[in-house]
Formats: structure tokens, sequence, C-alpha cells
């Protein structure tokens, strides 16, 4: 009797059937394969043997970044968090062009920010407007084509750290290196 209940699933999976993008959503629908077009919210019908349909998120986020630290231009070493937040502009290219956006977006502003203090004093990555407004110009250029909007980047966290380096031989033995 399983082997009807399989055809059945079979003969069912051919038939065509409606497909709901929300309206909170974005997409696209690729044909035989090859061919892709950007949909927007609504129905739509799905033939399984010809469309296959992929949909996302397009309403703003918010994503913390992680924490790093970096060394100022005049030597001093800080501890920066950030925050960006952004929205998807083109859901075709955010799901064609890059693997994952949230990650890629993530590290972009970890790039950024890492770039924008080895090249600053610490007085003037303490000027956080200027710091922002600057990180998320240069956000905005590097995800260019990613069908992403940064709309802005903004620091969490930022201060003073001394780094302290973990240098080991074997598994018993650790030395603490202060680092100056």
């Amino acid at each position: 009797m399983s082997w009807l209940v399989q055809l059945f699933n079979k003969i069912t999976s051919i038939v065509p059937r409606l497909y709901f993008i929300e309206p909170d959503e974005g997409g696209i629908r690729i044909t035989c394969g090859s061919k892709h077009q950007s949909i927007p919210p609504g129905w739509f019908i799905n033939w399984p043997l010809i469309h296959n349909f992929i949909k996302i998120t397009v309403t703003p986020q918010i994503k913390d970044v992680r924490s790093q630290s970096v060394v100022t231009k005049d030597g001093i070493d800080i501890c920066v968090g950030a925050a960006i937040r952004y929205r998807v502009k083109d859901a075709a290219n955010a799901i064609l062009k890059v693997q994952d956006y949230d990650e890629a977006i993530q590290a972009v502003v970890l790039g950024a920010v890492t770039s924008y203090i080895v090249c600053h004093t610490f007085a003037e990555c303490k000027a956080i407007e200027d710091f922002e407004a600057l990180l998320t110009i240069s956000v905005v250029k590097a995800s260019r084509g990613w069908g992403l909007e940064a709309v802005k980047v903004f620091i969490t966290d930022l201060g003073t750290v001394r780094n302290l380096r973990v240098m080991s031989e074997g598994k018993s033995d650790i030395i603490l290196e202060d680092e100056e």
C-alpha cells in the first residue's frame, strides 16, 4: 500500500500550485535552472518541474558585529564593537551575487572598522559621529552590487584595552606575554 502513496505523491508533485510571497518578502523565480526574474509580494503559479522560487525578508534589519581589538595610528590598543542597519533592496542580487549576505555585510563592517582605526589616532576615533559616517560610506561602497542598502553603521562600544597574547608550545605550559 505504501507504493500507492508514493505514486500519488509523485503525481501530485508535478501539478501546478500557488506560491505566495508575503508583503515583507522579496524573491526570485528561477525558470528551467537558468533564467531568473525578481518577483514582488503576491500570488504566483508554480510549475514544480519548471520553476524554483526563493524568497527572503526585505524589511530593515540590524545585525550586531562582534567586537575586535585594533591598534590605532598612535599605537593605542582599543576595542571596538559595531552594529549595522541595512535592508535588502534587490532580492535577486542578494540571493544570487553573495552567498550569505548577513555574514558578508558583517565582515565588510569589520574590515571597514579596522581600515579606519589603523589610519587614525585615538582622539580621531573618539569622534563617533564622524567615525560612523565614514564607516557607513565605506560599507555602502564595499557592498555595491549585492542588492543591499547599508543605512547606518553604529559604534556600540569603544574603549582602550590591554592586549595579552597566550603562547603555548604544549598542552600544559602556558606563558602570558604582555604586549607593549
